[in-house]
C-alpha cells in the first residue's frame, strides 16, 4: 500500500469529503457537512481536537478525528475515530494509529473509541492494540410504516389523561421564547446523567447548549417534551436524515426519576413514532446499552436489533 498522507479538514469542500466518507462507513446514518459543523458548536474554546482526511495517492480514504472528551469528567480522556469505508479495510489501522498519535501528543492518558461489529477485523485490531471492551449498544430499527398505532394509542391517551401534556420544542420556544431554554437544558442534563455510558457525564454548559439548539431549529418540531404543570418531565426526539429523508434516528429519550413508571416514556415514543409515520419516515433507528430498560421498551414497541456498537478503552 502506498504510504498515506493526512491533512486537516478546514474548508467546506474538506467537510464534504468527511461527510461522504462517514456516510460510506455507516450507510444507516448518512450525514452532511452541515451536520458535522453543527456538532462542533458545543466544543469549548481551547479544547484539543483534530479532524483530518487521510489520503492515499491523492484519493480520500478515511475521516480521522481525535478530541478531548469535554463532555466527560476526565480532562485526560480522548475520543479517537477512523471512519474508513468497508472497501478500504487496510486504511483502518493506519487511520486509527494517526488518531492515537494526535491524541497522545495532546496529552491523552486514556483513549476511547467505538466500533461497529460488522467490521470484525477492526475489532480484532483494537484488541491487538490493548483496547478493552467497555460497553455494548444494540443498534435497532423500526419499520415505521408497519407500526400498529391503533394498538399503542391507548398508551398515549392514558398518559395524556393523567395530567401530562406533550409539546414540541417548536411550540414551547414559540410560547416562552428564550425562557424555554434553561428548563429544557436542565431536563436534558438530568436525563443524560442516567444514560449508561463508559464514563461519567460532565455535561454541556447552558450557553453552549443554546448554541447547539439554535443550529438544530429544523429538528424542533420532532423533539417532544412531556410536561406536568408546565414543567418538563420527559422527552424524546427523532432526527430526519438529511441525505435520505425516509430514514430517521431517535435521539435522547428519558423521564426524570420522580415521574418514572407512569408510562410517560412509552407514550412519548408512541406519539413520536406517529409523527414519523405522518412525515413519511420508513425506517427509524436507535441504540441503547444492552441492559438499559429503554432497550426493552424499544423491543416491545417493535424495534429489532441488527448489530452492536461496541465501546472500547485503552489506558
Amino acid at each position: 500500500m502506498i504510504p498515506p498522507s493526512f491533512r486537516p479538514a478546514v474548508t467546506d469542500a474538506d467537510y464534504d469529503v468527511c461527510a461522504s466518507l462517514s456516510s460510506l462507513y455507516d450507510p444507516d446514518q448518512p450525514t452532511t457537512s452541515r451536520e458535522i459543523r453543527d456538532s462542533e458548536v458545543v466544543v469549548p474554546e481551547g479544547t484539543p481536537r483534530h479532524r483530518e482526511i487521510m489520503e492515499v495517492d491523492g484519493r480520500p480514504v478515511a475521516h480521522i478525528r481525535a478530541i478531548q472528551m469535554f463532555w466527560s469528567d476526565s480532562p485526560d480522556l480522548f475520543d479517537v475515530r477512523c471512519k474508513a469505508p468497508r472497501m478500504s479495510p487496510d486504511c483502518f489501522p493506519l487511520g486509527m494509529s494517526r488518531a492515537i498519535e494526535l491524541a497522545t501528543a495532546d496529552g491523552a492518558k486514556t483513549l476511547s473509541t467505538w466500533s461497529d461489529e460488522r467490521y470484525p477485523e477492526r475489532i480484532a485490531w483494537l484488541l491487538s492494540q490493548g483496547f478493552q471492551e467497555t460497553q455494548r449498544n444494540p443498534v435497532s430499527f423500526l419499520d415505521v410504516a408497519g407500526f400498529p398505532m391503533e394498538k399503542w394509542q391507548p398508551t398515549v391517551d392514558k398518559c395524556l389523561g393523567s395530567g401530562i401534556e406533550f409539546k414540541s420544542y417548536a411550540e414551547l420556544i414559540a410560547e416562552r421564547g428564550e425562557a424555554a431554554y434553561e428548563p429544557l437544558w436542565k431536563l436534558d442534563e438530568t436525563i443524560m446523567k442516567d444514560v449508561p455510558l463508559p464514563y461519567d457525564w460532565k455535561g454541556i454548559p447552558l450557553p453552549k447548549w443554546i448554541k447547539m439548539i439554535l443550529t438544530e431549529e429544523r429538528h424542533w418540531p420532532t423533539t417532544m417534551v412531556a410536561l406536568e404543570g408546565g414543567e418538563p418531565v420527559g422527552e424524546t426526539m427523532f432526527f430526519r436524515n438529511e441525505v435520505n429523508p425516509s430514514l430517521a434516528t431517535t435521539g435522547l429519550t428519558g423521564v426524570v426519576r420522580t415521574h418514572r413508571r407512569r408510562g410517560i416514556a412509552a407514550a412519548l415514543k408512541v406519539h413520536s413514532i406517529g409523527n414519523a409515520q405522518r412525515s413519511g419516515v420508513r425506517r427509524l433507528g436507535t441504540d441503547n446499552e444492552e441492559n438499559n430498560p429503554m432497550f426493552g421498551l424499544n423491543v416491545e414497541l417493535g424495534f429489532r436489533a441488527e448489530y452492536n456498537q461496541i465501546g472500547f478503552e485503552r489506558n
